[in-house]
């Protein structure tokens, strides 16, 4: 995890995720996911049913963690071969 990570898992969760609303993510330049992806992506994040439980359950108790990790969004690349 990098030092600087200002948004995680949990709090994209409560932001964005949990209303199921389009988003962008702009990656911060030099950074392995801009690297890998390019500057911005977007779409529809994607959740397992297990996985939206596991996050509602968390963010209604008083332990809200604040991981990193990978996010799927339907849509997200407009290069078929990073996509």
């Amino acid at each position: 995890m990098e030092s600087d990570l200002k948004y995680s898992l949990q709090t994209i969760f409560i932001l964005v995720g949990q209303y199921d609303r389009y988003a962008i993510f702009d990656f911060k330049f030099g950074s392995n996911a801009y690297k890998k992806y390019g500057a911005t992506v977007y779409g529809y994040i994607i959740y397992t049913p297990s996985e939206r439980a596991d996050l509602k359950t968390e963010i209604n108790s008083d332990q809200i963690g604040y991981d990193d990790g990978l996010i799927f969004l339907d849509g997200a690349l407009q290069d078929d071969i990073i996509k």
